[in-house]
């Protein structure tokens, strides 16, 4: 089951979740920068962290190369093409200029890809890949959204799992063997030991009569030991097909010795066949003659199946090993036959031209020339003697049939149970053809960055009229300016390069498509010679402009360049050396330091200085450079760093005037380490020197991870050998080290009485409950249980006394000794005497109390999730209707107008223009009340309190409801009481439109759920420090069940009817009354009306005329 198991789930760890996507706009020049400068990681790959399996997830490193080799083109979340480096390869074999060309023109649009419900097995994914010669398959949804991203590499990893699964496997079963046998040799211990022990144990006599039966053959076989006292073993334990067999050994026994090891099949009282494996003693009495036969058996029913899954898993493996489109062989990694093939799977015959029949048991020297079969045979030997995955990234073959190739070759040492070396597992693919385009590819890089270094400098965009479309970084940092700054902008706005500016003018307004012109410029304050370079593009509508500095870009292509070819080939721990060496070297700097953060101390892991290198040092960044470095990120000193940092000795002695760093960070952006430079003089070009330093901080900083994990994983693999072992000790402890587990266990155990009195309990349940030992110990089961869990227990402690179960489990709660709660999972089963008769029971207790606070906090979010999907499903539902009515209302009469104009007279023209008005303002008011709630939401509505006279305003909002609403009666009272005065000067200090807000909301709900000729009540009432609305209608009503859900954004009352609303009005209210720090309460009667009491803060300002 575990095999399975890990299978359904490697179908998962196929799929790379996160591919390279761009939309279809986006230039291939992007795409290009876009491939180079994808991390190499494998944080899409889920890993499953079993003890098995860990290190073999974590040692395939080559599956996102093929993910970064390609890049999905989507738009509105649909795949509509992809483009990979081999298309690339293609076009620049062909001498297309990629700059201009956008991935649209360029993609494969008709795509091969696999739904994510047909992703059954790994077999339909690779027999796509084969059928279709693609290296990259995409994973759809039902509804064509993008999955993930399916590659030979991904689906190789699964198979490098199932080797290791297997091995796992292999030293599993081993272990179980041994535990058996050792089982096995428990055969003569004593009456209680025999019930207590885990094999079946029947002794039979010398006719085949049962004399003994342990407990677990009462559990196994359902039979109980007066149930099969004295019968024969055949009639009640075996199968018909060989009691015959048996007992013809029991006639002839004083002529032959009974079998001593056997496996037969065991049929229970429920007619359920188990597969045993019997071993057998035979007990002679003092007369030497047989007089009793004790026959050990071990279930072997689970572990048999598993022997033929893992047989099925090894068909499967095979099969699938036999089509993957990679050379997978593996050699005999034992001393006596080491080198010789014990597999071969199909691809190996089509890339050697050598069949498997050929191959299996034969080395490399039957087949290649000595030269080349030595050269294979070192790299075996030294794989298995570093005892890790090594990778050959080119290895030069000759094969007879086709000639010289090149293959790409990982090779993994596989071990037996000992830790020795039993096979090397070696997978390899012809890279060719790969080669030879990576060959062209690379020299057409290298004409392509050969231009490009030519023309370094400022890039501007400008349009036909002469105003800035857009600048690149380089030319907006140089004037102390964002990129933005220029964007529409006239040229010359800065005054500063008067010659650019009358060329770009006579360019656009030539017929010239591509001009050139030396021109100078001054930038900061230093005039510097430029060669500009303009061309036309979008037919002539705008032009884009390089200006290149032709001073000092020479210098410093040829400086950063040598730098990279001296630090490109070196990996490992000499890799840090070689990097300062090389950057002191390039930069002309005395000093240049790369270091490793660990435990908030710096440590060197290359030291240059005074042209030799150092050794390795450490100290506390704290009073040095290095300290506002790692809180920065970036560190530049032009000059006086000892006077900044007269306490850091170390760079006094190094005699330092200038400093410049940059930080080495992971992938999550957090400082692992630091690369500086430290020079006796002012650093000269700073912006030169940033550039270089940051790009081979990120050089240095994927070294620095790389070292790190691959360290970790070697830690990862010593703590599981550990483990093992550890495992195997703890197997073979004794009665003893069992008593000292039950009360060490990990969960709470307790031995108590029928009648539930503690007899014993562990350390652990004491921890549970809060209790010690002794107190635990005076205490009955339901002084400790909650009062409405007690019943409960009770029943299923009938039930097993009774014997209907052999076993109760429950999830119940306990009191703590400082009277919380706790909930525990309790199972329980009963120890019974030498009759059967139930004298204790033994319980098992689990603390599950995070596991009842998850499903909560899960229950909650699921509650909160139901919430918000209403909330969606009404904002569409009223959005929907409220738009589609007035936008359709528009078009017919804009479409009346247009069609027949000459055909209506002015007033039904005037009509369908008022008509289209009504509707446009009906439509705006909406998009206003959407915008008002949602930045009420956010927190954004403005709050700006005013004086005004807050009578004269309210008459005013009445009468203007009024006039639009005839056919009702508004009428408006205002009402003192306390000490203001209710004429027409009284003076409030209130939001006026939040006020307008409020009142003309409630009052237009009020008319719209009303009948015509109703009457609508709107009292004001004054008090001291606040006026309170209350606004009466003789409409609809409201449920009292709805009523709290009134104030929820696009959410109506359900006898509404065919009255039109967006379920916004009460919402926006609500949040203005919260804003006001106000309150409103409401009370309805359904057909009788409602009654809404609105109650604001204010401050009042009685003005006397």
């Amino acid at each position: 089951m575990l095999i399975n198991s890990v299978i359904s789930d490697n179908l998962q760890m196929t799929i790379i979740r996160h591919p390279l996507i761009v939309n279809s706009e986006i230039l291939l020049s992007d795409v290009i920068a876009l491939i180079n400068e994808a991390p190499v990681n494998c944080d899409d790959l889920p890993i499953k962290d079993t003890n098995s399996l860990t290190s073999s997830n974590k040692n395939i490193d080559n599956i996102t190369s093929q993910a970064t080799s390609c890049v999905l083109v989507i738009e509105n979340s649909q795949l509509q093409g992809i483009i990979t480096q081999r298309d690339l390869i293609k076009l620049t074999a062909q001498g297309k200029n990629l700059g201009g060309i956008s991935v649209a023109e360029v993609m494969t649009k008709e795509l091969i890809t696999l739904k994510l419900t047909d992703f059954k097995d790994i077999f339909t994914a690779l027999n796509l890949l084969r059928k279709h010669q693609i290296c990259h398959l995409p994973i759809i949804g039902e509804q064509g959204e993008l999955i993930g991203l399916v590659t030979p590499a991904s689906l190789l990893a699964v198979s490098i799992q199932q080797a290791r699964l297997y091995n796992y496997a292999q030293v599993k079963l081993a272990e179980r063997q041994r535990i058996e046998a050792e089982l096995r040799l428990e055969r003569n211990f004593i009456s209680a030991i025999l019930n207590l022990a885990d094999a079946l144990v029947i002794v039979v006599d010398f006719q085949g009569r049962i004399v003994r039966f342990n407990h677990t053959c009462e559990q196994a076989t359902g039979y109980t030991f007066d149930e099969v006292k004295g019968k024969f073993v055949w009639d009640i334990l075996l199968l018909p097909e060989i009691t015959e067999c048996i007992k013809g050994i029991f006639k002839n026994l004083p002529k032959r010795e009974f079998p001593q090891r056997y496996e037969t099949c065991l049929v229970t009282k429920d007619s359920d066949r188990r597969l045993i494996s019997w071993s057998n003693k035979v007990l002679l009495n003092k007369d030497n003659q047989l007089e009793y036969i004790v026959c050990t058996g071990i279930d072997i029913t689970e572990s048999r199946k598993a022997q033929e899954e893992l047989q099925q898993t090894r068909n499967f493996l095979q099969s699938m090993i036999n089509n993957l489109p990679v050379a997978v062989f593996v050699k005999d990694a034992k001393p006596e036959t080491f080198g010789r093939f014990k597999l071969w799977n199909h691809t190996c015959e089509n890339i050697f031209g050598i069949t498997a029949e050929q191959a299996i048991g034969k080395t490399d020297y039957e087949f290649f020339p000595k030269e080349q079969a030595d050269f294979f045979c070192q790299k075996d030997l030294e794989t298995i003697a570093i005892g890790v995955p090594q990778d050959i990234p080119e290895e030069p073959i000759d094969s007879y049939s086709f000639g010289r190739k090149i293959l790409h070759t990982t090779k993994i040492p596989l071990y037996d149970k000992d830790q020795q070396p039993e096979y090397l597992l070696c997978i390899s693919e012809d890279i060719t053809e790969y080669k030879r385009a990576e060959k062209n590819l690379q020299q057409a890089k290298e004409q392509l960055q050969t231009v490009l270094d030519a023309v370094p400098g400022f890039v501007s965009w400008v349009n036909s009229d002469g105003y800035y479309l857009g600048v690149n970084r380089h030319l907006a940092e140089s004037f102390n300016l964002t990129t933005n700054a220029f964007v529409g902008q006239e040229l010359g706005f800065m005054e500063n390069s008067p010659q650019f500016t009358e060329f770009m003018r006579k360019f656009l307004a030539s017929q010239d498509v591509a001009d050139s012109s030396v021109i100078d410029a001054q930038i900061n304050g230093k005039i510097c010679n430029y060669l500009l370079v303009a061309q036309k593009y979008q037919y002539n509508t705008a032009a884009v402009a390089v200006g290149i500095d032709i001073t000092k870009r020479k210098q410093a292509e040829i400086a950063l360049q040598s730098l990279i070819e001296s630090t490109a080939s070196t990996t490992g721990r000499d890799f840090f050396p070689a990097l300062v060496e090389h950057i002191s070297s390039t930069l002309d700097v005395p000093h240049t330091l790369v270091t490793e953060l660990i435990d908030g101390q710096v440590h060197t892991l290359g030291f240059w200085s005074d042209g030799q290198l150092q050794s390795n040092i450490s100290y506390n960044p704290k009073s040095t450079p290095c300290e506002i470095l790692l809180n920065q990120g970036f560190y530049y000193c032009p000059s006086g760093i000892q006077q900044l940092f007269p306490t850091a000795e170390r760079w006094v002695a190094m005699q330092a005037e200038s400093f410049m760093g940059v930080i080495l960070s992971d992938d999550f952006g957090q400082p692992i380490g630091s690369l500086c430079i430290v020079d006796k003089k002012p650093i000269p070009d700073q912006h030169k020197f940033e550039g270089i330093l940051k790009v081979f901080a990120a050089r240095a900083s994927a070294e620095l991870q790389r070292q790190r994990a691959q360290e970790a994983l070697q830690q990862l693999n010593q703590d599981l050998e550990i483990r093992v072992k550890q495992r195997t000790l703890d197997l073979q402890k004794s009665e003893a080290e069992l008593r000292a587990i039950f009360n060490q266990a990990a969960v709470g155990i307790k031995l108590e009485t029928l009648d539930g009195h503690f007899l014993k309990v562990n350390q652990n349940l004491c921890e549970i409950l809060g209790y010690s030992q002794e107190e635990v110990l005076k205490k009955n089961f339901k002084d400790i249980t909650h009062p409405e869990d007690i019943q409960a227990h009770l029943n299923s402690l009938q039930q097993l006394i009774a014997g209907k179960v052999e076993t109760f489990s429950i999830e119940k709660r306990y009191l703590h000794k400082n009277g919380d709660v706790i909930w525990v999972n309790l199972t329980v089963s009963l120890i019974r005497d030498g009759v059967g008769k139930p004298i204790y029971a033994i319980g098992v207790v689990k603390d599950i109390r995070e596991r009842k606070q998850a499903e909560e906090n899960i229950f909650k979010a699921l509650e909160k999730e139901k919430e918000l999907n209403e909330l969606k499903s009404r904002f569409i539902s009223m959005t929907s209707h409220e738009f589609r009515t007035p936008l359709a209302v528009i078009a017919s009469s804009a479409g009346i107008l247009n069609t027949f104009s000459h055909k209506l007279d002015e007033q039904k023209k005037q009509k369908h223009l008022q008509c289209i008005q009504t509707y446009v303002q009906h439509t705006t008011q909406l998009l206003d009340d959407i915008l008002l709630i949602n930045k009420a939401e956010a927190g954004k509505l403005a709050f700006e309190p005013t004086c005004i006279k807050l009578i004269n305003f309210c008459h005013s909002l009445v009468e203007e409801i009024q006039l639009s609403s005839p056919n009702h009666i508004l009428t408006f009272c205002p009402h003192n009481l306390g000490n203001s005065s209710t004429d027409d000067s009284f003076m409030a200090c209130i939001d006026k439109k939040i006020l307008r807000q409020i009142l003309s909301n409630l009052l237009s709900n009020s008319v719209k759920y009303s009948l015509q000729g109703s009457n609508i009540q709107i009292d004001l009432l004054l008090q001291e420090q606040s006026a309170v609305f209350l606004i009466q209608d003789e409409g609809i009503g409201i449920f009292p069940e709805e009523q709290q859900k009134l104030f929820e954004p696009f959410y109506r009352a359900s006898n509404v009817g065919n009255t039109p609303g967006t379920g916004l009005g009460l919402a926006i209210v609500k949040k203005c009354i919260d804003l006001h720090r106000g309150r409103i309460t409401l009370a309805s009667q359904v057909g009788v009306g409602t009654t809404f009491r609105v109650e604001l803060p204010l401050i009042i300002s009685h003005v006397l005329n």
